[in-house]
Parts: structure tokens; C-alpha cells; sequence
């Protein structure tokens, strides 16, 4: 799975993309742990690679539309 914002989030000043992916599987997976993995990366940097432009503003909040 994966979730986006454009609102500042620590270090990530203008917003966050984080995924998960599936439990890894193979011979060097410990079979009492179902290990899993979260990647974090820039919003800005994915909006600036994608030529996007993100609004960090207080008052661009889609859920007062």
C-alpha cells in the first residue's frame, strides 16, 4: 500500500509518499517474523521529477473544498 500528503511532515517539508510492500519470502527470511518494509521519499522531489508544483499553505487543505 501507499499514502501520499502534501503537508509538511518533519524533514519532509513539502510532504511524504510512503509505501509498504508484502511480508519478504525467501531462504533468508526469518519465518517467526513476517518482515516487511516501508520506504519514505519526498513528495517535493517526486512533484519536482513529475514537474508538479506543491502547495504547502495552510489554507490548501482539500478537505474544506
Amino acid at each position: 500500500g501507499l499514502a501520499v500528503t502534501n503537508r509538511p511532515v518533519g524533514a519532509y517539508r513539502q510532504g511524504l509518499l510512503v509505501s509498504h510492500d508484502e511480508p519478504e519470502t525467501g531462504p533468508t527470511v526469518d519465518e517467526e517474523r513476517d518482515a516487511t518494509n516501508f520506504s519514505y521519499v519526498s513528495w517535493g522531489a517526486i512533484a519536482r521529477a513529475m514537474d508538479l508544483r506543491v502547495d504547502t499553505s495552510a489554507a490548501n487543505d482539500p478537505r474544506f473544498r
